[in-house]
């Protein structure tokens, strides 16, 4: 999280030294700073409205929050997780915010994710964009549309659920995608648009890995390689495949590239402009340490 919005390797911060954060009182003096110059505000010196819909968990304080590191506005929650139902976090307090307000809703997270990234699709875009959607969904507690919320300060979150739970949630993320990617078209957006799909991990408890050893927190290709997906018609052919190795902060020297905008000189990007590789995918480029 920390190496996709600042383009660089997380131990370069403090709040990527200690991520994931937790909800104790140490963690929440550390978060991702201003002083570091981050993805978002990078790409909103070059013009772009940016805006994050969904999860942060760089920081529980104003000053380490979202709007303090480039974004326009925020829609979400500020912790590692969160109850898809009542919107708490493990100890029944509410972390759903508009901004730095908190909000109110009612429904399952994913779609009201999901109407708030239409809502905005929708909308009169004045300026460029660069929209950050990071769903709740398939992560613990493991709830579906329509389950109940957990009891106010129950936290054994990662107790229960299912696979067939688990695949339910992630079929509600893939139609809450779907709405998305059929708003882009809807609005005539999708040729000018780059999307891209990603987890920040592998999968837990009920993932399938495919055969990778482990999972989530280990460092076995189970827990550091996941799926990678970009849209972009005209500008990346659809149905190819790359064997290029990439990681997050790859795609926020891609993102940079694409908008013109120029990294701070002080902080100079670890990850590398892949676009090239996505347009011709049998190209592969050797990572150098330094590089």
């Amino acid at each position: 999280r920390t190496a996709f919005m600042t383009g660089r390797y997380p131990a370069r911060t403090p709040v990527g030294l200690k991520e994931p954060l937790d909800w104790t009182a140490e963690d929440y003096k550390t978060g991702l700073s201003p002083e570091t110059p981050s993805l978002p505000a990078l790409l909103r010196k070059a013009g772009y409205h940016t805006r994050l819909i969904g999860k942060w968990h760089l920081g529980f304080m104003p000053a380490f929050g979202p709007l303090a590191n480039g974004f326009d506005s925020f829609f979400g929650y500020l912790g590692g997780g969160i109850d898809h139902i009542s919107h708490t976090d493990p100890a029944g307090r509410p972390d759903l915010y508009q901004d730095d307000s908190l909000v109110y809703r009612k429904g399952y997270l994913t779609d009201i994710f999901a109407e708030e990234a239409i809502r905005f699709l929708h909308g009169k875009q004045q300026q460029p964009f660069f929209l950050s959607i990071q769903f709740s969904a398939p992560h613990w507690p493991w709830q579906e549309r329509g389950d109940k919320a957990y009891p106010k300060g129950n936290s054994r979150w990662k107790e229960g659920g299912s696979p067939k739970k688990y695949a339910r949630m992630v079929a509600q993320m893939d139609e809450a995608i779907g709405r998305i990617m059929d708003a882009l078209q809807e609005t005539g957006l999708d040729s000018n648009t780059l999307v891209v799909f990603t987890s920040d991990n592998g999968g837990e408890r009920y993932s399938d890995m495919g055969g990778l050893k482990e999972r989530k927190f280990v460092l076995w290709e189970g827990g550091i390689r996941v799926p990678s997906i970009a849209c972009w018609p005209g500008r990346i052919g659809a149905g190819q495949t790359s064997a290029q190795p990439v990681i997050h902060m790859d795609w926020a020297a891609v993102f940079l590239t694409i908008a013109g905008a120029t990294p701070d000189p002080a902080s100079p990007l670890d990850g590398m402009d892949i676009l090239p590789i996505l347009q011709a995918p049998g190209r592969l480029v050797v990572r150098l340490p330094g590089a």
